[in-house]
């Protein structure tokens, strides 16, 4: 095979995977043409200079590892997210030669025996594999893909990168057993080849699990954010329809006195009776010692009034003494609570109570969160703070994660959680080391 030969070869294969892994990765409108010749010189060094002679399977594991680095800093990625584009590129480039091989097969009767060891025919398969590539690639460009829309979005989807991973570690298997079958490699090589394709199967496996976990904490927190901004919301139109419904009942008592009825006193008295106690029903203003979680049971309280719940809210001891950020004070109220109204709001029950206390116990504060609705089973008491459980029938990946959420936001400030439910209540009760910054007890 001619020297020039090969390095087109290499420079079409390159091609490819520049083009391939900038649409995966969103970063095709971000392209230049520098980068694209940065990419192409160390593409053309590693696989000339530094791989020639290494087995395929050993070429393919440097050259993805090496390509994600190099990717990952010339794009501005995490490494981590540069895994998903590598590897389909990969997978591209073998799925090019499987076609070409094919093609040669039906056309010339060429088989992958001939392409080891005939270095024209190489050079052919290389050459048809490039085409094909750009054929591909050129495909996905111009047309409109609906499955598109799903790998790009491949950051957020478990079952894609894992799949994808597998793949790529079945292809690795393969590609060892064909040189070991086809060179008479001793059986040592295709062992150690096994261990590390099950090394970095694991590596990457791992490193996927662990990114996906930190996305869906930070779309919590997003989540959170926006559900702190529509209580300040809530709060802001409750208090434009108290502005306006008390603008109306001082229309209504005006109007009482200009009629000036001898039983006026009376039903000015008796409507100002009504209006007072409805008010002191509908919602109620708390200080719990944090703003944020003080909002949150605004709105609550708003919610259980409208739907007939008693919201009963007892602060002994102000939020200030546990130890933890306000938006994880948020997390853990706004999903024990938001259980508690969806299990409530089902529940047929005339007496309908969802109870939030804060007290002593020793040297601990405890927070407990309760409702009087059906009980949990012994069974589903550890369950239900596990990552991914749910007893909603929602959609999978949706639900599962505010229990368990919970449970390491209490964990992480040294504090614990457990369920007690019986016929009476279920209480989420929580305890926490008391912060020393305020040791002395505030009661309200």
């Amino acid at each position: 095979m001619s020297y020039l030969g090969y390095i087109f070869i290499i420079i079409l294969e390159c091609i490819n995977v520049i083009n391939l892994y900038e649409i995966i990765s969103n970063k095709d409108k971000e392209s230049n043409n520098i980068k694209k010749i940065i990419i192409l010189v160390y593409y053309c060094v590693i696989v000339i200079f530094l791989v020639p002679h290494v087995p395929l399977a050993y070429k393919a594991i440097i050259i993805s590892i090496t390509n994600m680095a190099v990717f990952s800093k010339l794009y501005k990625m995490k490494f981590v997210d540069s895994i998903f584009p590598v590897f389909c590129t990969f997978i591209l480039i073998m799925v090019c030669e499987s076609t070409s091989m094919i093609v040669l097969n039906i056309t010339n009767k060429i088989y992958y025996g001939d392409v080891i060891g005939l270095t024209n025919t190489k050079v052919l398969v290389g050459n048809l594999s490039g085409i094909i590539g750009f054929i591909y690639i050129y495909i996905l460009k111009k047309r409109d893909f609906k499955y598109m829309s799903i790998i790009k979005n491949y950051r957020e989807n478990f079952i894609l990168n894992y799949g994808v991973t597998s793949v790529v570690s079945l292809l690795l298997l393969g590609m060892t057993l064909k040189e070991f079958l086809y060179n008479d490699q001793q059986i040592y090589l295709f062992e150690i080849s096994i261990n590390i394709l099950f090394l970095v199967f694991v590596i990457t496996s791992i490193m996927i699990v662990k990114e996906r976990d930190n996305l869906i904490r930070i779309e919590h927190e997003y989540e959170l954010q926006n559900q702190h901004i529509e209580n300040i919301e809530n709060v802001v139109g409750i208090i434009r329809k108290e502005k306006h419904d008390f603008s109306n009942h001082i229309s209504t008592i005006h109007a009482l006195c200009l009629l000036n009825k001898p039983d006026a006193v009376e039903k000015i008295r008796e409507y100002l009776e009504n209006l007072s106690d409805g008010l002191r029903h509908s919602y109620h203003y708390y200080d719990s010692g944090n703003d944020y979680v003080d909002s949150l049971l605004l709105v609550k309280s708003s919610r259980a009034y409208e739907r007939s719940i008693n919201f009963d809210v007892e602060f002994e001891s102000s939020l200030e003494h546990v130890n933890m950020e306000g938006q994880n004070l948020i997390s853990i109220f706004s999903n024990i609570l938001d259980n508690s109204f969806d299990v409530m709001e089902k529940y047929d029950n005339e007496h309908k109570v969802i109870g939030v206390y804060t007290y002593m116990e020793e040297d601990a504060y405890c927070v407990s969160i309760s409702n009087n609705g059906p009980t949990i089973s012994e069974g589903l008491k550890d369950k239900i703070f596990k990552k991914g459980y749910s007893t909603k029938d929602e959609e999978i990946g949706s639900r599962g994660y505010g229990l368990y959420i919970v449970k390491e936001l209490v964990e992480n400030s040294s504090g614990s959680i457990e369920v007690i439910s019986n016929e009476h209540e279920t209480q989420f009760k929580m305890k926490f080391p008391i912060h020393r910054k305020n040791k002395l007890q505030r009661a309200y």
